[in-house]
């Protein structure tokens, strides 16, 4: 299986796609078309499946959130539905980076690329050689997802 470790804000969620949300009072989340567009190009040319990554995945205990909700509505919508999610981990030492590998470390994906706007993987520097950073200005667009496809396709 290949894997696209995914956040959202700064990603699926660009500055103006972040705007136009704020404008309608936040009562619906508009992710950035062009990123959306972007993540169906990676998933189509390699059937890698997305992992949520980001604070947008549900806690242990608590109910998903509306706008967890219209995100998995959309990527439903898109073609590229949310496969899972990386845990919480309950320690506050933790970083996204653990969070990443303990996912790995049970579920073994043969290549996998990591989509975000921030370096979070300060206990794991080794997964930088797999992560695509992504302007926040501008959210995920189509050099990212070539670079992303490239990343998973060199694993393969």
């Amino acid at each position: 299986m290949k894997v696209i470790f995914l956040d959202v804000d700064g990603v699926m969620i660009s500055e103006e796609s972040f705007l136009l949300t704020m404008a309608l009072g936040g009562r619906m989340v508009f992710f950035s078309r062009k990123a959306m567009k972007a993540l169906k190009k990676v998933v189509r040319q390699t059937g890698a499946v997305v992992v949520l990554t980001s604070s947008w995945r549900p806690m242990p205990g608590y109910a998903p959130t509306r706008s967890y909700e219209q995100f998995c509505t959309a990527l439903q919508r898109n073609g590229t539905p949310l496969h899972d999610r990386t845990p919480w981990l309950e320690d506050r030492e933790h970083d996204r980076g653990d969070e990443i590998v303990t996912w790995m470390e049970e579920h073994q994906p043969e290549a996998w690329v990591i989509i975000d706007d921030n370096d979070r993987f300060r206990s794991h520097p080794e997964l930088k050689e797999r992560w695509v950073r992504i302007d926040p200005a501008h959210g995920f667009t189509s050099p990212d997802a070539d670079k992303a496809i490239a990343i998973l396709e060199d694993q393969g």
